[in-house]
């Protein structure tokens, strides 16, 4: 029986990741770079001018938020966010314990930041791209996870 593909070795017989794998590993360390990234903009400037964050979106933030500023929901994207996936991409690339269920809980805090953001300034096009992000972490994670977990077996067997 084989599984999803995160105990294969490559011909010089170290760990080799495949291409599903990859692109989880992709996907996470990415965002997680452009969270803290984007989060560290925001910290350093709480009125969303580095990020050219439009003047309403802070009005707006304030008034269905209890943040009057942008500091707060930086931190929470530099650290949660942008922490989390990073942290979940070292550990898919060092195959650790519980490396999928760190990528299907990064994936699901960027989900839901998306939504929390959604609710406190109103609707931005990144919004969905990011959340979209986060559902295919979540469900590339999961997959992997299930396949481990419960290996696909054949009928016949």
């Amino acid at each position: 029986m084989k599984s999803a593909g995160l105990r294969k070795h490559s011909p010089l017989g170290g760990p080799r990741h495949d291409a599903d794998e990859k692109a989880l590993i992709a996907l996470a360390a990415f965002t997680g770079l452009t969270g803290v990234v984007g989060g560290a903009m925001l910290m350093a400037r709480p009125d969303g001018s580095l990020l050219q964050v439009a003047p309403s979106a802070l009005a707006a933030l304030a008034r269905h938020s209890p943040f009057s500023d942008f500091f707060i929901p930086g931190l929470l994207l530099a650290g949660v966010v942008g922490g989390g996936m990073l942290g979940a991409a070292t550990l898919l690339v060092q195959r650790r314990p519980y490396a999928l269920e760190a990528a299907m809980a990064a994936g699901g805090v960027l989900v839901i930041f998306e939504i929390a953001e959604f609710g406190a300034i109103g609707f931005m096009p990144l919004q969905v791209v990011e959340g979209v992000v986060g559902l295919l972490v979540l469900g590339l994670a999961a997959r992997r996870w299930l396949a481990e977990v419960h290996p696909l077996r054949h009928a016949l067997h």
